[in-house]
């Protein structure tokens, strides 16, 4: 009996390369679908209010996200490259505080196991790293930096690790935090050197998870010559960012609860 047993287990078909080929695609669409959500839920935590801000400017800008672009931009802050880029001395340090954060983020994704940029022999160093990165301090500069170098184009293993930092849910929405985040310094910059020339927020109105809103108006719009005009586009354009906003979280929470 216990030979037959034997025989019809032999007799078995065995599981083809595609079939194995097609369980671990699969297993990695559900993970690729789990990072997905647990991006989504820590957005929902950050999306808590609308802010809608109406200024008047001599030239339009198409500003799009390009993450590859604004990583170079990141990577390059350094306290010698503010220097040249003559960014003035008052601002150097939030600029740094930004690199600061790039930093901080990648050492996140290198020692959580979940991440495609898990490194197990450096996660010790790592660590003790981040106690350092943590701290809103310059010490963090002594560090040896991490990051991908985006120059370093001729090195095939550094691309593929910027590859897969670049296609990272929760580091692609820090990124581009941070990336507005420059851009409103980069403003700020002008108007420290050039005041009379700078972009100008004559109205701002956030408003609140909790239904509180919040309205702050530049003082100079109460003498503006087209202050009727400009206060009827500021309401035009929070009424369209609150029902984009609202549209938004009842999209993510559907898609939250569908998938819990």
């Amino acid at each position: 009996m216990a030979s037959k047993r034997r025989a019809r287990k032999n007799q078995q078909p065995k599981k083809s390369p595609r079939y194995d080929r097609a369980i671990k695609i699969e297993e990695g669409n559900f993970q690729r679908l789990d990072r997905w959500l647990e991006s989504l839920n820590v957005l929902v935590g950050e999306i808590a209010s609308v802010e809608v801000n109406t200024s008047l400017v001599d030239k339009i800008t198409t500003e799009k996200f390009i993450p590859w672009q604004v990583y170079q931009q990141l990577h390059a802050i350094s306290r010698l490259n503010l220097e040249k880029l003559n960014i003035h001395s008052s601002l150097r340090e939030h600029y740094l505080s930004l690199r600061r954060q790039l930093e901080l983020e990648y050492a996140f994704l290198l020692v959580n196991p979940t991440s495609e940029l898990y490194d197990e022999k450096i996660s010790k160093q790592v660590k003790q790293d981040l106690a350092i990165l943590t701290q809103p301090n310059n010490d963090w500069e002594n560090l040896l930096s991490r990051l991908p170098n985006p120059l370093d184009s001729d090195n095939p293993s550094v691309m593929l690790t910027l590859h897969k930092l670049l296609r990272d849910y929760p580091f692609l929405r820090t990124l581009r935090k941070l990336g507005e985040l420059k851009n409103v310094l980069d403003r700020r910059n002008q108007v420290v050197w050039q005041s009379e020339s700078a972009d100008m927020i004559y109205a701002q109105t956030r408003i609140q998870l909790g239904g509180q809103i919040s309205n702050c108006y530049d003082q100079k719009l109460l003498n503006h010559p087209h202050r009727k005009t400009i206060l009827e586009l500021h309401r035009e354009g929070v009424e369209a960012g609150e029902k984009h906003w609202q549209g938004l979280l009842e999209f993510i929470i559907t898609i939250v609860h569908k998938y819990k």
